[in-house]
């Protein structure tokens, strides 16, 4: 099992969290059922109405499979996405479907820091 300390930064996971549950159309409460949990769950996972706790990777790699994502999604360089994200398995990441991801990915973030300046605690990057 891989050691807590090892896990991806917990904002840059949450962002990813939620640029795959975009991705995959899902509402809170579904990708919390999805992955055997309830959507408060993922409201911690995402920072979403409540506070960022990250993820287990088995967390991760239940969302990856349900959103149909590789599980490298969650930490991968995205210059390299095409790499990890064969086009059968993930068609979104790859070649014109890359756009839709990093697209999800960029409104994920625009939501984050909506929310960052609207509790208080400053800009994003």
């Amino acid at each position: 099992m891989v050691p807590v300390d090892d896990r991806p930064d917990p904002e840059e996971v949450a962002r990813r969290v939620r640029a795959a549950q975009a991705y995959a159309k899902l509402s809170r409460d579904e990708l919390g059922r999805a992955i055997g949990k309830s959507g408060s769950v993922i409201d911690e996972i995402t920072g979403k109405r409540a506070r960022l706790r990250g993820a287990s990777w088995d967390e991760l790699r239940a969302i990856a499979t349900r959103c149909g994502l590789p599980f490298e999604w969650f930490w991968a360089d995205f210059g390299r996405l095409g790499e990890i994200a064969p086009s059968g398995r993930a068609p979104a990441l790859v070649s014109h479907g890359m756009t839709a991801a990093l697209d999800a990915l960029e409104d994920a973030r625009a939501v984050s820091a909506g929310l960052r300046r609207a509790h208080g605690r400053g800009s994003t990057r």
